[in-house]
């Protein structure tokens, strides 16, 4: 018996110790993901930290525009955000009527996510779901017929926010940028900030990501199918973890 409980608790350290191999792995994924030239997909060496901007701010005649992306290293099927906020840098105020946001190729829309955060005459500034028009090629347009006020009186502003998931296929290093096009009451054309120099960059997932659900045995999971649960012991303490499971099947066969 001594033999058979011994040689099953060598099993599960050599287990346990790839496993925590690729959760060690797995934690340091984010600063080794790579960089690439924007819109090319091609990685640079391995290691190799991207140093692409998460932001970027442009400017047409008294309009400045302001865009960023919740996440500069995101896994495939993951959830990022793009915000994209309106001011005025001075008189006269205007008003938006439409825009257009431009996510990366092939990221898909999240149902329900896009929100405007806007000034009303009757509430003040307030942020509020919007519907959504989604085109073929993946842009999500939003529109007020009347135009949304952004004024330097009390600085009025405009911002909208919209997710999107990330293709469980997206290439691991390409680097993503994004944009944004928008119509202005009493202009003439559409205004376009596409690209805007606004980059996140596709990382491998880590085990608790790549598990999809997890496995409550090992102490994977995701909070909303993509990311590890927050408080998971194999995560947080992973060497504990694993010794914690190899003592506990040692004490089963031994009755201890």
């Amino acid at each position: 018996m001594t033999h058979l409980v011994t040689r099953r608790a060598a099993t599960l350290v050599a287990t346990a110790a790839l496993a925590l191999a690729a959760v060690g792995a797995g934690s340091g994924i984010a600063s080794a993901a790579g960089s690439s030239m924007p819109g090319t997909g091609s990685t640079s060496t391995p290691g190799e930290v991207t140093t692409q901007p998460t932001s970027a701010t442009k400017q047409t005649s008294n309009i400045k525009v302001q865009r960023s992306v919740s996440a500069g290293f995101v896994a495939p099927g993951q959830k990022v955000t793009y915000t994209t906020t309106f001011t005025t840098t001075g008189t006269p105020d205007r008003y938006i009527a439409r825009i257009r946001d431009v996510p990366p190729t092939g990221f898909q829309y999240v149902t329900d996510s896009a929100t405007v955060d806007a000034w009303h005459a009757i509430g003040g500034q307030k942020t509020e779901k919007v519907p959504v028009t989604l085109d073929n090629d993946g842009t999500v347009l939003v529109q007020n017929s009347g135009g949304w006020l952004i004024s330097p009186i009390s600085n009025k502003a405009l911002t909208l926010s919209v997710s999107y998931y990330v293709p469980q296929n997206a290439q691991i290093g390409k680097t993503y940028d994004s944009g944004v096009t928008f119509d202005v009451n009493l202009f003439s054309t559409s205004q376009i900030m596409n690209p805007m120099g606004v980059f996140t960059t596709v990382r491998n997932s880590s085990p608790g990501e790549a598990s999809g659900t997890g496995s409550t045995a090992l102490g994977f999971g995701s909070a909303d199918g993509f990311a590890p649960i927050p408080g998971s012991s194999a995560i947080n303490d992973p060497s504990g973890f694993f010794a914690g499971i190899i003592d506990q099947v040692i004490k089963d066969q031994t009755g201890s």
